[in-house]
């Protein structure tokens, strides 16, 4: 195990989006059929070298909260100056998207609530794919 792990270290240095190397992981480790903790500390290790931020992590560190920090729907709508009637809508958009696509779903993702949120923090994060189809929700107060 020690020995992939650092393999790995190194292998990640080829990639350069998260879901690639989600893909070549997956892949990779598959016929061995490792459980999901190890993918789990394999993609842990790889958001520590190659320092990938979600947007949840992005907002916390824009806003100058904890790195995981949670927040509401209410509490993001006072930060941002977003309506919450707007966040609610991407909200139920996530939980639909969860629900009607299931292989979308990365599998360390155990609940519709936490896709719902993510959904949420990239909406609002003008770089990435998300703001554009949902920025016609995003009013401001």
């Amino acid at each position: 195990m020690a020995r992939l792990l650092s393999q790995t270290k190194v292998l990640l240095l080829h990639f350069l989006n998260f879901k690639d190397f989600y893909n070549f992981l997956f892949n990779l480790l598959k016929p061995f059929d490792f459980s999901k903790s190890v993918i789990i500390t394999l993609l842990q290790i790889y958001n520590k070298y190659i320092m990938v931020l979600t947007y949840k992590q992005k907002f916390n560190k824009k806003y100058g909260f904890k790195k995981d920090e949670d927040h509401s729907l209410d509490e993001i709508s006072k930060i941002t100056g977003f309506k919450k009637s707007g966040l609610q809508i991407i909200y139920n958009k996530g939980i639909g998207a969860f629900k009607t696509n299931p292989k979308s779903v990365r599998p360390f993702v155990k609940s519709k609530e936490r896709w719902a949120m993510a959904r949420v923090y990239a909406a609002i994060n003008p770089t990435s794919k998300a703001y554009k189809f949902d920025k016609s929700h995003l009013k401001k107060k």
